[in-house]
């Protein structure tokens, strides 16, 4: 049964497509070679030392005795750092020198509250203002795309609208068929007298258009590499499907996953990092086949505590961790974990969200300019 709540819900997402005129969505030539930039948040405060983990360090063994994890399960690449065992395609990428890690990244004035962090992480610093996706769009020239369970601020910019798709299936009317038609049967024969009904009218008939249009396209899609039936999985095979399916994007965000480990942290964390790997190294994989050349952005809105809890797991934190993923990238590490040098318990920050967001515009658009616009 739809509930008026999903019904709403679903109706806006698809409200959302009339941001682009649709006769050129539904005309859209194939989009090979130009640049795919996607955004991937990983909902909640991923934790930092447990995904890249300092595993030589006295300090971080002292502070989780009961979290840490072992070196003997832990993928090496150098003598301090490893990453997370369930993150081997990361760790082969980055093996080839395309990924780079940043470790302690955040911001000075860090805020452990999820709504507020996120906030500022959208607005690079401006929140409340346009998300910085969204004026990287409006500068050059395309439409931002939002995947998750809401449509992101980070793609907010009323000057040019974005596209959200929220939930895992293209855009379109919840319910049945009766739900559909009972909908549009409220604005078929109503004679519309002000610009705003108007436009309301054509929006009904422009997102049924659209979404019978995407949905056959998307449908039609069929992946060279297999994604998984989890929640990472379906979300980067919407994101690929939209793509495949001749949709115009380039710069893409997308939400996934329940970091927020405040109790049972080992097992959960496992299994999160392992849906992420997989699902992040199967859309490379198949967005490289469609000749489009890829960067891929990784982040949270903050770190945990650098001490475990009495619950088994880690509480809000700062000096997080990031990372890039992609063939333009010049990978390493960029940062550190300063275990030795606590902020109330928190990791000081060791790279400023903002020149992650830099570079990932560098790898993306070759070094064009756009520092004014992200940095200001």
């Amino acid at each position: 049964m739809t509930t008026r709540r999903q019904f709403l819900k679903g109706i806006l997402a698809g409200l959302a497509l009339t941001a682009l005129d649709p006769s050129e969505v539904l005309a859209a030539p194939p989009s090979e070679g130009e640049p795919v930039f996607l955004a991937v948040h990983l909902t909640g405060g991923n934790d930092a030392l447990n995904t890249l983990v300092p595993h030589r360090s006295k300090l971080y063994r002292r502070a989780r005795p009961n979290l840490g994890l072992s070196s003997k399960n832990l993928l090496t690449l150098d003598r301090d750092l490893a990453l997370h065992p369930s993150l081997p395609r990361l760790r082969d990428r980055y093996e080839s020198g395309k990924v780079l890690l940043m470790p302690g990244i955040g911001r000075e004035d860090h805020d452990r509250s999820h709504f507020r962090s996120s906030d500022i992480w959208h607005g690079a610093g401006d929140p409340g203002g346009d998300g910085w996706m969204g004026k990287l769009g409006l500068e050059v020239g395309t439409t931002p795309v939002s995947l998750g369970s809401s449509v992101s601020r980070a793609v907010a910019c009323p000057d040019h609208p974005p596209v959200g798709l929220v939930g895992e299936t293209p855009a379109g009317f919840p319910g049945s068929d009766k739900v559909r038609e009972a909908w549009f049967q409220m604005y078929r024969h109503w004679k519309a007298q002000n610009p705003v009904a108007r436009r309301l009218k054509e929006s009904a008939a422009v997102v049924e258009e659209l979404a019978r249009k995407l949905d056959n396209n998307m449908n039609q899609v069929k992946p060279p590499h297999r994604f998984r039936n989890d929640e990472f999985g379906k979300r980067f095979e919407l994101a690929y499907r939209l793509l495949a399916g001749g949709f115009p994007a380039q710069i893409l965000h997308l939400s996934a996953g329940k970091f927020d480990t405040h109790s049972g942290q080992l097992d959960d964390h496992a299994k999160q990092l392992a849906q992420l790997d997989h699902a992040a190294h199967t859309f490379l994989q198949n967005v490289k086949a469609l000749g489009r050349p890829t960067t891929m952005l990784v982040y949270s809105e903050f770190g945990r505590r650098v001490a475990e809890n009495f619950s088994g797991g880690t509480d809000h934190g700062a000096g997080g961790l990031a990372w890039l993923m992609g063939d333009g990238v010049e990978g390493g590490v960029k940062g550190q974990y300063r275990l030795h040098d606590l902020r109330d318990g928190d990791l000081p920050t060791a790279v400023h969200y903002r020149e992650l967001y830099k570079e990932a515009i560098r790898v993306s658009y070759g070094g064009r300019d756009l520092d004014h616009f992200v940095l200001s």
